[in-house]
């Protein structure tokens, strides 16, 4: 009875999701038409953050659906070996503007012990997708002008990607929920509804991969 609730719940999930979809859309066309006959000025800024509030409808509906898609089963992966550079680099594309945005630098450690033909198997678009939003929390949770490091590394057991930040860290009650659904923190982003991690983590434990966080021991940060 359990599991058959769990999977009527996340099929009630992808249908709203789906029902977003097709608004969202038209959301967006109209605003890009409104930008097009509007001069620059004061309506000008009423129409980008209209465009803003709908780019964050759309990425809150695309996360609704994949997470009801992985709680049913039903969410498909292309398992192959993918090179770790590029994996880094698709993390990476969708989230340069924020870090442009706060003058925040990217550091890849690890490249020269790393061989050059280091790779890791996995759903490219997925797992871009789940490292991308932990690149957009390591980016948000720290100060403007700071660094984020990722360190690659590699044994005989396993791939070990990890995302350094250089913000105030998690607090001690907070750490065992950072990756719980709709969970926020002292320090979230006022707009943040607690599912960026929560994803991140559903999309890599269904590759067979493992997450966690941690503080920096060298320091004030975060560490997935």
């Amino acid at each position: 009875a359990a599991a058959r609730e769990k999977e009527n719940l996340a099929k009630n999930l992808a249908d709203i999701s789906h029902q977003f979809k097709t608004p969202l859309t038209s959301l967006s066309v109209l605003g890009e038409l409104l930008r097009r006959r509007v001069m620059a000025g004061e309506d000008m800024g009423i129409v980008r953050k209209m465009e803003k509030q709908t780019e964050r409808l759309t990425g809150l509906t695309a996360a609704l659906l994949t997470l009801s898609r992985a709680d049913a089963g039903v969410l498909a992966f292309d398992m192959r070996r993918v090179p770790v550079r590029e994996l880094l680099d698709a993390s990476l594309e969708p989230v340069m503007p924020l870090l442009g945005e706060k003058g925040q630098r990217v550091r890849i450690a690890g490249e020269g012990e790393a061989p050059d033909n280091l790779d890791i198997l996995c759903d490219l678009g997925w797992m871009s997708e789940a490292l991308g939003n932990l690149l957009k929390n390591a980016s948000e949770h720290a100060p403007e002008g700071t660094e984020v490091c990722i360190s690659v590394w590699d044994n005989p057991v396993f791939t070990g990607i990890t995302v350094e930040d250089e913000g105030p860290g998690f607090s001690r009650e907070e750490l065992p929920h950072v990756f719980e659904r709709f969970y926020r923190g002292a320090c979230a982003q006022k707009d943040s509804v607690g599912i960026g991690l929560a994803l991140a983590k559903t999309l890599i434990e269904a590759q067979r991969g493992e997450i966690r966080a941690e503080n920096r021991k060298e320091g004030k940060g975060g560490r997935a």
